[in-house]
């Protein structure tokens, strides 16, 4: 039985979730998206990880993410707010080109792909200033993450960062 099958009980998006798994598969054999692999890991350490914090963000507001990978937490948290609006920032153009395969598939409307390295989107001036939060996950210590994610966000606006434990 699938893990997925499972988490179809908690969310009616569990197809969903199913489909990115086995593109993530997929792909990760031709280049390094993850080295979580495993079903049932990568349902608790990826998927629902990414939307634990789901009911953190208000409706209808925009989010950044810096260093997107393989999606992670951004993809998820899309499935399950289509009322948010995502903006994946990814230096890596295999990284992006998965990321729109991936929003493609999943027929996510809600999913914008920006591929630039951070440090130059966060000078662009239709991405600068331009988010209510900025959210990321494992791309480099807190101080250096908060360099990258400072420059998206509105006054007022909150980083969100998926770190520890």
């Amino acid at each position: 039985m699938s893990i997925f099958s499972e988490i179809d009980k908690l969310s009616a998006n569990a197809g969903k979730y199913e489909a990115f798994y086995k593109k993530l598969i997929v792909e990760n054999e031709k280049f390094n998206l993850t080295s979580i692999t495993d079903e049932r890991e990568a349902a608790f350490k990826h998927f629902i990880d990414s939307v634990y914090f789901k009911d953190v963000f208000a409706v209808d507001k925009t989010v950044a993410e810096v260093g997107s990978g393989a999606g992670f937490p951004s993809v998820p948290l899309a499935i399950e707010r289509p009322d948010l609006k995502f903006t994946l920032i990814e230096s890596n153009n295999k990284k992006c080109n998965f990321l729109n395969e991936t929003k493609n598939l999943l027929d996510l409307k809600n999913v914008k792909i920006v591929c630039e390295r951070a440090e130059v989107a966060g000078k662009d001036k239709t991405l600068r200033e331009s988010f209510d939060y900025a959210i990321a996950r494992g791309v480099a210590k807190i101080n250096v993450l908060l360099e990258y994610l400072m420059p998206f966000l509105k006054v007022g606006g909150s980083a969100l960062l998926w770190k520890g434990e």
